[in-house]
């Protein structure tokens, strides 16, 4: 069920709201906002949960910061709490250190027909291309008696990054003549400074200029407002699911209408998942089946597949479409379930899950094991390797 948190005041009368997802058997616990914490210091470490910080005066404190992917965060007691924050990371290192796929937004001298002069001196590394790639103002739309080389801003894809030139790609249609890229010279000691509201993008060492959290009556902070800059670096590393973002950024990130059925080799749900989103989750899987199947010395039949509902919003799917009740009501806490059975020789394996990858890794582990020996397990053996499979990622089942 839901409980919400409210905190009136606390310095600027702003009304925070939250929402706690508890266990029925934790219903009745009541978390409080008690105050609120401002630090200035150095991340000491970071943690799954979020960050480790040492302020001025020498004090540790450990801090919970969710992540943009992330329903929610454990907090002390069993609860898990909504608690989006606004984070701001920046970073900045050798623009040779950037990498194909990354999206970057640069401010060069581009004439009408895509070609550049002069150099440039820095560039900024983005998340992603919400913000739209292309030129601004667009290639055809230079009025008449400006300069033959105006400055314009470009956002797209890296292609290819050396110490003295970044070629960035970008959409068909962008540029005359059917090109695609535009190359950009870049002056010694040219650098990609990282803009990031991933908390994932922390490094150990950053300096953290500001730091709003609340402080729970369960003796948690969790994080309201993060401003952190990474120390110098020399690449961005890959955070997560980076590289699978990369490699399918051509995919559409919209949601569709309507749920439709999405398929791989070993799994097979109604989704209403973007394309982009789908063709990560449906790596993750399937590179987790190879993991599996070595660590439990057995391959996954294709005889079988792990078969269900993945879903973001449930007001996508028509009423009925879900034929459990108890499956919808996991979806709608944030939740999954993989529901096991057999007839005969036949073995189903059924999964209801909310969009959260790690719950559909988890829950997908006791379908295999299901679906391979006609068992999860006894519990703890079930459990464990569920957890396990949930954070075993490319060449690395290291958690």
């Amino acid at each position: 069920m839901t409980a919400g948190i409210t905190q009136r005041g606390l310095g600027d009368g702003l009304l925070f709201l939250f929402l706690l997802v508890v266990d029925a058997a934790q219903a009745t616990a009541q978390v409080r906002v008690m105050g609120e914490l401002a630090v200035v210091g150095t991340v000491e470490a970071v943690t799954a949960e979020g960050i480790v910080v040492r302020d001025e005066s020498d004090t540790r404190h450990e801090i919970l910061v969710q992540g943009p992917t992330q329903q929610g965060i454990a907090i002390t007691g069993g609860g898990l709490l909504a608690a989006h924050a606004d984070v701001r990371v920046t970073s900045q290192f050798p623009v040779a250190g950037l990498k194909p796929g990354q999206v970057v937004r640069v401010s060069c001298r581009l004439d009408r027909h895509g070609k550049t002069t002069g150099t440039v001196t820095e560039l900024a590394v983005l998340d992603d291309d919400a913000g739209g790639v292309g030129v601004e103002p667009a290639l055809d739309a230079t009025p008449a008696g400006a300069a033959e080389f105006p400055e314009r801003v470009v956002t797209g894809r890296v292609k290819a990054a050396t110490a003295s030139r970044v070629v960035i790609e970008l959409p068909d249609g962008s540029l005359p003549g059917g090109r695609t890229t535009i190359s950009c010279q870049c002056a010694a000691g040219t650098v990609a400074r990282l803009e990031s509201r991933d908390p994932g993008r922390i490094e150990p060492g950053a300096r953290v200029s500001r730091l709003s959290a609340l402080r729970l009556s369960t003796g948690d902070l969790v994080t309201r407002t993060l401003v952190v800059e990474n120390p110098a670096a020399k690449a961005v590393a890959d955070k997560g699911d980076d590289a699978l973002e990369r490699k399918y950024r051509q995919f559409s990130d919209q949601p569709p209408d309507r749920p439709r059925l999405v398929r791989s080799r070993h799994f097979a749900f109604m989704t209403d998942v973007s394309d982009r989103e789908w063709a990560v989750i449906r790596d993750k899987l399937e590179r987790m089946v190879k993991a599996l199947e070595g660590c439990l010395g057995r391959p996954m039949t294709d005889e079988y597949k792990v078969e269900g509902f993945v879903v973001r919003d449930l007001a996508r799917f028509p009423a009925g479409l879900i034929d459990d009740p108890f499956g919808v009501e996991k979806i709608s806490r944030g939740e999954g379930v993989c529901v096991n059975s057999q007839q005969g020789r036949l073995r189903h394996a059924r999964l209801y899950s909310c969009a959260d990858h790690g719950v559909i890794q988890h829950e997908c582990v006791h379908g295999i094991c299901h679906l391979t020996f006609g068992s999860a397990g006894p519990t703890w053996l079930a459990e464990g390797l569920a957890e396990l499979g949930s954070y075993w990622r490319e060449d690395d089942q290291t958690v």
